[in-house]
This record gives structure tokens, sequence and C-alpha cells, in this order.
């Protein structure tokens, strides 16, 4: 239901997804696009601010720049950890301080559908699928229980941003690292790799 499986096959035919994720250019429609299926998923109608999503997007780039000499570590889990930071920066956009716009408006037809969140994280683990996969890597199976700490994850990444990519592990299948999310180096994997390469 998270996975949007049409954009990520598509998305993972792109030779170039790696270099064009990080381009508003590319960045701008396909979040569009993968918000609009997953809305249409949960019977909700969705608008999107785009100078907040601008916003969060060139905030998300340029911390991917700053940890870009991570990739060669090992580039796999590097793009686990940028999919977790982006979905850190969307959550941070969707739920900031108060007197600023957020990043998706939504709708409700009828029942009370999906949430900006579920929508979020759907484009997340989306992209992710499609860049594992335009690694040659293949996909990996949502963690069985998240539907035990799915509203968890909800609220805790609305309250505190950067757990989501605690939580992006989590469902992936790897280790969070809850005390320094953010920093890349400090990851299971690259710290592996490092030790790895100075042997």
């Amino acid at each position: 239901m998270l996975i949007l499986e049409t954009l990520q096959e598509s998305w993972a035919l792109q030779p170039a997804l790696r270099h064009d994720m990080v381009h508003w250019r590319w960045f701008e429609p396909a979040f569009q696009a993968a918000v609009s299926q997953a809305a249409a998923r949960h019977n909700v109608t969705v608008d999107v601010h785009g100078e907040v999503l601008c916003r969060a997007f060139f905030d998300w780039v340029h911390e991917v720049e700053s940890q870009q000499h991570l990739e060669v570590v090992d580039p796999l889990d590097f793009r686990h950890a940028i999919a977790g930071l982006l979905l850190q920066h969307l959550f941070a956009a969707q739920f900031p301080s108060p007197r600023r716009a957020v990043l998706l408006t939504l709708q409700y037809d009828g029942a009370h559908g999906g949430t900006a969140g579920s929508l979020i994280t759907s484009l997340v683990l989306t992209l992710l699928q499609a860049l594992r996969l335009q690694a040659g890597a293949q996909t990996f199976t949502p963690d069985a229980s998240l539907p035990q700490y799915w509203d968890s994850f909800l609220e805790n990444a609305a309250q505190e941003p950067a757990t989501a990519v605690c939580f992006l592990d989590r469902i992936a299948g790897l280790e969070p690292v809850w005390q320094t999310p953010t920093l890349l180096g400090e990851r299971p994997a690259m710290r592996s790799a490092m030790v790895a390469r100075t042997r």
C-alpha cells in the first residue's frame, strides 16, 4: 500500500536517477506525481505548497552535498541515508513551527483517509526502492511489524523530524541510530565499510 509500484519501476529505469534526484527540475514533478498517486489511494485531495517544497528540497540537497564524500564508502547505504534525510526534511516542512505554511494541505472525501505523513512516506519509500533497483540491488520487504509502530512513527516524526531517518531504516530492515540519526558516518554500514577500507 505504501510503495507506488508504477513510479518505482519507471524511476528505476532512469540510469541517472541518483544524479537527477537532487535537481529541482526532476524532483518537483516527481514529488507531485508521487503525492498525487498516494493521495488517490487514500481518497484524499492534496495541494502542494510549492515554496515550502522548494525550501525543504534545497535544505535537503545542501545536507546531502555536505556528506557527499561518504557515498564512496558504501554507495547503497548512502542511498538509504539520503532517503532518510529527505523524509526528515519533508516532515519538518509538513509540521513546522506555528505561523508557517505547511507542505501539504489535504481535503478528505467522506471517511477520514490517509495523512500527510503517509503521503510523504510513500514518496520516500518509492524513491528508495527505485534507488536500490537502479543500483543493482533488490528491493527490500517493508518490516512486517510496521503496522504496530506506524502511528508512533507518524507522531514522533511530526514532533521530532530527525527520528524519521531512524524509522525509515527500521522499515527497511536496517539498524537505526537513534542518538545521531543525521550523521551518516555513524551508520553501522558506513562504520563497517570504513573499518574494512583501513585493513
